[in-house]
């Protein structure tokens, strides 16, 4: 399984979290997924995942631009949702998404 989103800050909540896992010795994906299982691995994914999504939607609610060469927030989400569709990403990746973005206030999405 593959689970694909967009962010600016996605890469470097990888590198953090790869960092400060594992004593700081920054294991790639393959050694640290043989360390501590694929369920926890998993489990690491979800919350990385929500931490992006959260701070993703922090920036749709100050008004700064979605990036990734999207004219607006809706085509951001529009493909967000959809990559995650398309790569097999359990239903609560998207679900998640779309409730966040309600919690907030946001307008529903088009997709």
């Amino acid at each position: 399984m593959k689970i694909i989103w967009y962010s600016e800050v996605a890469g470097a909540i990888f590198l953090l979290s790869s960092f400060t896992c594992c004593g700081g010795r920054g294991q790639d994906l393959a050694v640290h997924s043989a360390m501590h299982g694929e369920d926890e691995r998993a489990n690491e994914d979800w919350q990385t995942f929500q931490l992006v999504i959260r701070i993703t939607i922090q920036d749709e609610l100050k008004g700064d631009s979605p990036g990734g060469g999207f004219k607006s927030w809706g085509d951001h989400w529009a493909n967000t949702i959809k990559n995650n569709r398309e790569h097999g990403s359990p239903k609560k990746y998207v679900d998640f998404i779309i409730s966040e973005r309600r919690r907030v206030g946001l307008p529903e999405l088009n997709i």
